[in-house]
């Protein structure tokens, strides 16, 4: 028998779902029911924990392994797809390697977008990765609309403090410095130090390598403004 489910019931079935996994994953962190974490958990703890120190090439490769775990499971939630194809991508990024970031962050938005309610949070990273990737590509323009879309989504939907957004800014930052709107540039830069000190203190790790990228996109400015000048 043929039983019709319309898409709003479908919806809130899916968000039902959601809802559960979460509390389940609460009430195992919180020890009240007992839940062995799976491979695929154990690998992205193991990654975070590996980015965490700093070991962005361990990082990578535990992502990618629980990426391919995720892949193979015959009931995959392709949110949670998503969710790990960001953070593979992020591992990437940091590493350089913008362009294969950029074809999984492309796929988790994909999953995403057909999804009846896109949860926001996701989205929320992904156009945030997306945008570096694009940054790094040298795609200034895209990478922008996608921080700043991050950003809108973050502060209008998820009301996120404003230390959490200093990645985004950080990014415009080095895009206005590149396209040579200096003014511009030094605001976003001034606003990402004071939220990166909000969020990991001061002169922090994560800090030095985005200030070491803002000020050599401004020494490289420089030399190429003497050069056109002589």
């Amino acid at each position: 028998m043929f039983v019709y489910v319309s898409p709003s019931a479908e919806r809130k079935r899916q968000q039902l779902r959601q809802a559960a996994r979460c509390c389940l994953s609460m009430l195992c962190i919180a020890g009240i029911v007992g839940c062995a974490a799976t491979g695929y958990e154990r690998l992205v703890q193991a990654a975070a924990q590996r980015q965490n120190r700093y070991d962005f090439e361990s990082a990578e490769r535990l992502h990618w392994q629980a990426l391919q775990e995720l892949r193979q499971a015959s009931d995959v939630d392709e949110v949670e797809l998503a969710r790990q194809l960001s953070n593979h991508a992020s591992a990437l990024n940091l590493l350089g390697r913008a362009a294969e970031a950029r074809a999984e962050l492309e796929e988790a938005l994909q999953l995403l977008e057909q999804q009846p309610d896109p949860p926001a949070d996701r989205l929320y990273h992904v156009y945030a990765n997306l945008g570096r990737s694009l940054e790094l590509l040298g795609e200034l323009e895209q990478a922008a609309a996608y921080y700043t879309t991050s950003i809108q989504l973050g502060t209008e939907t998820l009301g996120l403090p404003p230390d959490q957004l200093g990645f985004q800014v950080a990014g415009l930052a080095n895009i206005y410095a590149r396209q040579g709107r200096d003014k511009l540039a030094q605001i976003f830069y001034r606003v990402a130090k004071l939220f990166y000190r909000w969020r990991y203190g001061e002169n922090s790790y994560w800090w030095q390598r985005r200030e070491k990228e803002f000020l050599d996109i401004r020494k490289a400015n420089e030399i190429a403004g003497r050069q056109a000048t002589e």
